[in-house]
């Protein structure tokens, strides 16, 4: 039997790792499991939520001039070329990009560019952003302007002062592993963004528990509800089966002490980069706890783990 853990939440992207096998017998096994990078994707949620609110499905990044003339926050009147169509797979974009507009990869069409990515001000961006310039020219960058953090959706950011605004902007904090402040004091938890990034980025925590269901999507609308508690994330092992699952340093950057690590009886499986997730150890399916009722290998490796 073959499964995927996947990796929904926080430090840009997404990272799916083979869990396979079955396991009837066996004893258990400590420390780390380096888990092996299969597919990657956009991060969506977490134990805090998304991080640097990067979205996907968009190519390349922004130049040359645009048609049509800005009306509010991201809208176009005039020479609009959303929902033209486009090929998500041609380097360079020739058909969306030279206007100031994205090959949107599900639609095949020319749409507004998204939260954080480049746009033209006389574009703008997709409803509910602003195109701002940090330097007065006519590019700028698709935020969320704000007065107060709570009005951020995106749980990795904070509303911060950005160019002549203030904007829902990626929240940076100074260690990785340590509590750090989100929308108030102490209430998120900072995680370090992929390789080469050294940046560190500070993520809300909320209020669902460790190995409780989880919403990949969940944003700070519902107050935090939806998301995992501070130093967890919302882990998928299958397309509808989630969990939120303590964090831990599957490599660098770490504790000067090779930490954190997981709690007695459960083992550090690799996410991506150097961060990995605690999972319960077994030997066989019965040692598993409600919700999990498998006990599987890892990309291979002595150790079994239990997933749902």
């Amino acid at each position: 039997m073959t499964s995927r853990l996947v990796w929904i939440g926080a430090c840009l992207c997404s990272t799916a790792i083979i869990v396979t096998g079955c396991s009837s017998s066996g004893g258990t096994d400590g420390g780390t499991t380096s888990g092996t990078t299969t597919s990657s994707g956009t991060s969506t949620s977490s134990g805090g939520g998304t991080t640097g609110g990067t979205t996907g499905g968009t190519t390349g990044t922004s130049s040359s001039s645009s048609s049509g003339t800005t009306t509010g926050s991201g809208t176009t009147t005039g020479g609009s070329l959303v929902g033209d169509p486009c090929d998500p797979t041609a380097t360079p974009d020739r058909t969306c990009l030279p206007f100031g507009y994205i090959c949107d990869a599900t639609s095949s069409t020319c749409q507004l560019p998204t939260n954080s990515l480049p746009c033209d001000l006389s574009v703008g961006c997709a409803p509910g952003l602003t195109c701002v310039s940090p330097n007065g020219s006519d590019k700028g960058l698709c935020v969320q302007t704000c007065t107060s953090s709570t009005e951020c959706l995106d749980p990795t950011t904070a509303c911060l002062a950005f160019a002549n605004t203030t904007a829902c902007v990626p929240n940076g904090c100074g260690h990785p592993y340590v509590p750090c402040n989100a929308e108030g004091t102490g209430d998120g938890f900072c995680y370090a963004a992929l390789p080469p990034s050294p940046t560190f980025y500070c993520v809300q925590g909320g209020s669902i528990p460790d190995n409780q269901a989880c919403d990949p999507a969940a944003t700070r609308a519902d107050g935090g509800s939806g998301l995992c508690v501070a130093a967890s994330l919302c882990v998928a092992f299958t397309m509808t089966t989630t969990a939120c699952l303590p964090t831990c340093a599957a490599g660098a950057p770490s504790y000067p002490d090779g930490g954190p690590g997981c709690e007695f009886g459960a083992g550090c499986v690799a996410l991506s980069g150097g961060l990995g997730a605690c999972l319960l150890k077994c030997g066989v399916a019965g040692d598993c706890p409600s919700p999990y009722t498998q006990c599987v290998t890892v990309n291979g490796s002595s150790g079994h783990f239990c997933v749902p």
